[in-house]
Parts: C-alpha cells; structure tokens; sequence
C-alpha cells in the first residue's frame, strides 16, 4: 500500500516521461547555484458529480449502450472486443456526458457488467456506481513522490533539470502517470536527467486525470524555481524571462509559436506583481500573513484526424453532426458557431447532433485536442456545404436571368431555405475529413502563467486564497466564453490539488476518504475571484484554424506552485507536500 515499500512490484517508466538529454552531472557540476528538493503528492480521484452509471440492451445480437462517455468510439470498440461482436453491431449514445476528468475515456468493468446482465435477463439494466464505489472503480490519479534538482549560473540561467520520480500504478496493468512528461518544455536548459519508476499497489488501476502528469512534474519545478530565483537574488518573474526560449530544449526544434513571456509580462501589469512583498512575512492584515506568488504551466498542443457532416434543410436550418462528446466544455456551441459562421446564418438555426457512434468519427473529447480537430472539420463541410449551395443559386440565376456574386459576401446572406427548396432537394448537405494541417518540423506547446495572493492564519496555518489570475497562450480562441470557463475550472481543480484533495490509503489499502464526506474538493467558499486571460494568437505553423487546442487541462498545471510560493512569500515556510493543510503550517 505504500509506493516506498521494498516488496511492492515496480517497473521502470521512463517511456511515459520527458528525455534524457547532455551531460547532466557535468552541467550541474558546472552549476554556481544548486537547488535539490523532494515533493510529494497524493492519490487524487475524480468524483465527478455524475454518477457513473450505464444502461444497456439488446435487440437480437445487437447491443446498445447508454453510457457517458469521453469516447462514443473507443467505448464502441471496448464493448464490442469484449462480447466478440463486429463494431457495427454496437451503438454507443453519449448526447451529455457529465464530468469526466479521464475517467470516462475508458469503459469500466460496471458497463460490461450491465450488458451482460441485459443479455441474460433479455431485458434492458440499468447499472449505476454508488459514491463509495466511484472511489475504486473509476480511476484515480497516482501518488507521486519527486526528487528533483537544478543547477544554473549565478545570474539564474539553467544549466540542468535532473527529475527523478516514483508514481504509483494498479494491482494489474492500468495507467502510468507520465510525470515528467512536461518538465523540459517550459525553460531553456543545456542538459537533463529523467527517471521514472512505477510501483504496484494494491489497488484498482489509475486513469487519466485532467492533465496526466502536468500539474505533479510542474508542482516541482516550479517551485525550485522560486528557490532558485531567492538563491540567485532575483525576482522570480525576472527568473523566468531569462530563461524563455523559443526552441524546445528537448528536440532543439522551434515551437509552432510561443508567448509565454507576454502572458508574464501582462499577467504582471494586471496583477500589480511590482507591489509583491520582497520579503517573506512582511505583510500582515491582523492575524493573517500575505503572499504573493506565481507559477508556469505548460500542456501539449494536439489534434487529430476528424469528420463532420453538415446538412442545410429547406426551411433554412442547417444540422451539424458528428461522433465528438460534449462534456459541458462548449463542444455543441463551437460546432455551431463554425457552421453558422461559414454559411452566415444566426447560430439558433444550427442543430448539432453528437455523442453517438454511428455519427462520422471523431476523436475523444481527452487530452485537450477535440475542439481543433472538429472545428476545423465543421468549417470544412460547411464550406464545402456552401459552394454546392453557390453553385445552385448559379444554376437558378442563370435560368432566370438574374446574377449572382461569386464567393461569399457576409453582407449578402444567401436564401438557404430557397435554394434547398428550388433543388428539389430534401436538403443539400457535405461530409469532410479534417486531417493535422500543421508544419512539419515544429513543436506545438500551450503556455500559461499564474499568479496568487493567499493569506495564512498565523496562529492556526489555515490558507486561503485571495486572488488568482492566469494569463494563456493557446493559439486562436474560438469562443472567448467556453474556453475561459474550461481554463478557470482548471484554476478551480489546482486550488483543491494545493488545498484539500489527497485520498490516501490505510494499511489494508483502502481509501480514508472514498466518498465526498472523506475527499475534500474546494468549495464556493474555498474559490476566489478569479481572473482568465487569453493572448489569443492565432498559430499559423500549427494549421487547425490557429487553434492549438490544450485549453481544458493547460489550466490546472502550476496551480499548485503558485500557491505554494505565495505561501512561502507570506511565512517564510517552503511546502513541498501537496496539500498544504494546516498542520503543515504549524
């Protein structure tokens, strides 16, 4: 039950992590400035407030299930391997998904369960998890213990990032956490060192979890950074912009775009970090210390292959269809746009239809890349909807003698529902494939940077956070409203990670906390005003409309170490042990 128990079975991982690269012991023998630390965080687990729960039935030897799912076509497959059925004989329906964090990218054993069961009784099961057994059988993200080390030059430079790191993983298989995975993105370095080893427990296996990886390998390193800045005697956003850079270390290949140094320069001016305290404990308001802090966060950019089909009716409307997921992120509401835009019609005449398998497919709504995989697939139908529909009203002007503009002139809508109607057509409708359109020989990274302010009770170590603002550069913003939302929950997420969430085992490896009771998530009362700044730089190299995706789980990674340094700047106490209760404080 413990990932530092010798008995416990372990296997190396550093496949799941971030390259080793140069001489490291060399550069960090060079170093003026050393910092070595050891962080650890705790299992986390997903507790969304839906339920996970399944319903399904079957029709003769064809099964079909009600499931929120991340993933209509991976749960497709999932289900038809496991029953020996041919895909085509599955059908998933996932039209609203509820939370999934990672959790519902995969199927668990209660959704086979439930069809099987439907197959012996010949009548549809409905199957649902109660909250205690949502702890063990829908994932978790693993606990990690960190040993890391920089070395730099007297004026802040790095010289190396060596990372050492232990995760935790299932009894059986499961998920291994990639902690390291994001470390060597964020700032110029010559040389790195990366281990990873995984330990088994005793445990149902972990999933992904809102950003795998990211916010445990950030937590560290961007708190020994603000150690390094107070070694080297320089502020810790100076730091930061001394060691930006515009090739990714790793590959020497230069980022898509990147303007990191902007979110921190704006992020400073908005959040009036020049008045920080220089000194730790030097503000006080009655009882409570206040800090200021700040932190990097880093998530991949990514998308993939995607199909939408987009359909214009005689009475005007148009549906826009295919097999993505919403889960409450704004993917009905992005689909819709793309397709109203290109056909300049309001966005309440388009219906989108999704989160069913039979539809044209889609990626998964996981690891930040749905929405520049899909959009771009909705403008492309939409535009191959519209030429079709150009061509029509050609065809029509000319038998009557009238004229019609070639191209497209937003001032001059075209008469959707006429055009439909003169074909003859039932509708008039376009099916595109979106294929990565992005230049070769680039890296495409997400950016962001966070600021807080906490106070801390002097007497009982309570922390809470005042004010917090992140800055992101994710490419082109499709829509302001739902990626802002996504980068705020994300915020939300890093709060409980620094303050509350921990499930951690007993001595026969069972959770303390399996049920809302135990599991401690930030509350209204826990959350402050929190501000969300996008650059919104559409990045040309990447292709995919400019959009870079990575907002759904940029937002969470670094939280934690922001935290962390504005506690330090308000007591003086480095914590390095997530979360940061009070007892720790004391």
């Amino acid at each position: 039950c413990s990932i530092h128990d010798p008995q416990a079975p372990g296997q190396e991982a550093n496949q799941r992590g971030g390259p080793t690269r140069g001489n490291a012991e060399a550069a960090l023998a060079s170093s003026a400035v050393r910092v070595e630390a050891t962080f650890t965080t705790p299992i986390q687990t997903h507790h969304p407030m839906e339920m996970a729960g399944s319903i399904a039935a079957w029709n003769g030897e064809k099964l079909t299930v009600y499931e929120g799912s991340q993933a209509v076509l991976g749960a497709r497959k999932s289900l038809a391997d496991y029953f020996g059925l041919p895909t085509g004989d599955v059908t998933v329906v996932s039209p609203y998904v509820g939370g999934g964090f990672g959790a519902r990218l995969r199927i668990w054993p209660h959704t086979h369960l439930a069809a099987a069961a439907a197959r012996m009784v010949g009548r549809p099961v409905k199957l649902v998890l109660t909250r205690s057994q949502m702890g063990y059988c829908f994932g978790h993200r693993p606990q990690s213990h960190q040993q890391l080390t920089l070395g730099a030059q007297a004026d802040g430079r790095l010289n190396a990032i060596v990372q050492n790191t232990i995760t935790s993983t299932g009894a059986e298989g499961g998920f291994i956490e990639p902690v390291t995975g994001h470390s060597l993105f964020l700032w110029a370095h010559q040389a790195s060192q990366m281990q990873a080893r995984a330990v088994r427990l005793n445990v149902g296996p972990p999933a992904p979890m809102r950003a795998p990886g990211a916010p445990l390998g950030l937590f560290a390193l961007e708190v020994a950074m603000d150690e390094l800045a107070e070694r080297c005697g320089i502020d810790p956003l100076e730091l930061r912009l001394r060691n930006d850079t515009l090739i990714d270390p790793s590959s020497k290949r230069p980022y898509t775009d990147r303007h990191l140094a902007e979110c921190l320069r704006r992020g400073a001016e908005m959040f009036g970090w020049a008045q920080r305290p220089l000194k730790p404990a030097e503000r006080r308001e009655g009882d409570w210390l206040i800090g200021q802090g700040l932190a990097c966060c880093a998530w991949h950019g990514g998308n993939g292959e995607a199909t939408a089909r987009v359909r214009v009716l005689r009475d005007g409307s148009v549906v826009v269809a295919a097999a993505a997921q919403d889960m409450g992120t704004g993917t009905y509401t992005v689909m819709a746009q793309a397709a109203a835009e290109v056909l300049g019609v309001p966005i309440d005449k388009v219906t989108v239809e999704l989160g069913i398998s039979t539809l044209p497919p889609a990626p998964a709504a996981g690891g930040s890349r749905l929405c520049s995989s899909i959009v771009p697939a909705v403008h492309k139908a939409a535009e191959s909807v519209r030429r079709k529909l150009l061509a029509l009203a050609q065809e029509r002007a000319e038998k009557s003698g009238t004229a019609v503009p070639e191209g497209s002139d937003p001032e001059k809508p075209l008469d959707l529902a006429g055009i439909v109607a003169s074909s003859g057509e039932s509708n008039i409708e376009a099916t595109e494939q979106y294929r990565p359109d992005g230049r070769e020989g680039f890296t495409a990274m997400n950016f962001g940077a966070h600021f807080c302010e906490v106070q801390v009770h002097r007497l009982t170590g309570e922390v809470r956070v005042r004010r917090f603002l992140g800055v992101f550069d994710c490419g082109r913003v499709f829509n302001p409203r739902t990626a802002g939302n996504q980068l705020l929950g994300g915020i939300v997420w890093g709060i409980g990670m620094a303050l509350c969430e921990g499930a951690p085992l007993d001595s026969q490896c069972r959770f303390a906390g399996a049920d809302l009771g135990g599991y401690h998530l930030p509350t209204h009362a826990d959350v402050p005003d929190i501000q969300v700044e996008m650059i919104n730089h559409p990045d040309e190299n990447f292709g995919a409309l400019g959009s870079r995706g990575g907002v759904g789980e940029l937002g969470i990674s670094g939280v934690a170490a922001a935290i962390s340094n504005a506690i330090y700047n308000a007591t003086g106490k480095r914590l390095r042990d997530c979360p940061f209760t009070p007892e720790k404080l004391l």
